[in-house]
């Protein structure tokens, strides 16, 4: 008997392992990859809602708010982010892109999924938590980008964010004083700040 005992139970191991290494392995598979920085500029229209004109204009945008020297922008619009973690998933970007100077830390990082519900992210270095608060974010995303959406003005939408940010970082924006976006379902605002080792 100990040793059909012995022997059931090696084989409920084998099973259980087998079946863990399937299911790791669908989600592996099923996982959004990290997209790769764009060869030029940093906007990545994965979800192909801009047009080529508009987003030259959009890596215009950025590029002279860098050439300023307060913050380095990135952009990333993507159909469905299959249920990764959009907090851990910007994280990945941001090391991947490079986003923002080591020294500075002064990276961010708007991140747009339009499956319903539809997100939006703003992800902060760490070098520009003081001046571009959480609350910050969260008035932009709200207040800023999401009307524009709602109307499928994605392009006037990400143009509005990221000069928000941009004057976020400078110390001249005044938050709306309504705290309620009125979209209800529609999007799912998010904001956060996160910690990098480089870039954000």
């Amino acid at each position: 008997m100990r040793k059909v005992i012995t022997s059931f139970q090696k084989f409920s191991l084998v099973l259980t392992i087998f079946v863990v290494g399937l299911v790791l392995f669908n989600s592996s598979v099923e996982a959004l990859e990290v997209p790769s920085k764009p060869s030029s500029g940093n906007i990545l229209d994965n979800a192909e809602i801009l047009s080529s004109e508009q987003e030259a204009q959009l890596n215009e945008q950025v590029r002279q708010i860098q050439l300023a020297g307060s913050s380095e922008i990135g952009v990333l619009t993507v159909k469905d982010a299959e249920g990764e973690d959009p907090a851990q998933f910007s994280v990945e970007i941001g090391r991947s892109w490079g986003i923002g100077s080591e020294e500075n830390r002064n990276g961010i990082l708007i991140f747009v999924s339009l499956a319903n519900p539809k997100k939006i992210y703003i992800a902060v270095g760490t070098g520009l938590e003081g001046v571009l608060t959480d609350a910050q974010a969260g008035s932009i995303s709200r207040d800023e980008i999401a009307p524009k959406f709602q109307e499928d003005q994605y392009f006037e939408g990400i143009s509005a964010g990221i000069t928000a940010v941009d004057q976020a970082t400078k110390g001249q924006y005044t938050a709306k004083s309504s705290s309620k976006s009125g979209f209800g379902n529609i999007l799912d605002i998010g904001f956060f700040a996160l910690f990098l080792g480089i870039g954000l």
